[in-house]
């Protein structure tokens, strides 16, 4: 299965860009993104992104050769703190998950198509998508 690198950074970007709307700092606890993930969560049922984001979250932190400084506006995540996100967000949207099974994402590969051209291909193959 492909994933949008462009839908995974859409939704990355409700943590790592959006709260900053609010906040000119990263906040002291993970758990202060909260709401945002919240808002992530709802953006991704409404346009039946939920399980290939899922997907897409498992695969970033199974490849750890992929480096994820590059998520961030105002503030610039390193790596680390963008796979503490990942986890975070996660552990909040599927909170019965067990760990990341690196075996169940072995076949999906991550492409760079943007998150505009990934809804009308979704759309196209009959997924609900607003």
């Amino acid at each position: 299965m492909d994933i949008s690198k462009g839908m995974l950074d859409h939704y990355i970007g409700y943590i790592t860009v959006f709260y900053f709307n609010d906040h000119e700092l990263p906040p002291d606890e993970i758990t202060d993104y909260y709401n945002n993930v919240l808002e992530l969560k709802s953006d991704a049922i409404r346009r039946g992104d939920l399980d290939p984001l899922r997907l897409g979250i498992d695969y970033l932190l199974c490849n750890t050769d992929i480096n994820l400084d590059s998520h961030g506006g105002i503030y610039p995540y390193d790596d680390d703190e963008v796979r503490q996100i990942l986890r975070y967000i996660r552990s909040v949207i599927w909170p019965d998950l067990s760990n990341v099974n690196c075996e169940e994402i072995k076949d999906i590969k991550l492409v760079n198509t943007n998150r505009f051209d990934w809804w009308k291909m979704r759309k196209f193959e009959g997924f609900s998508v607003t």
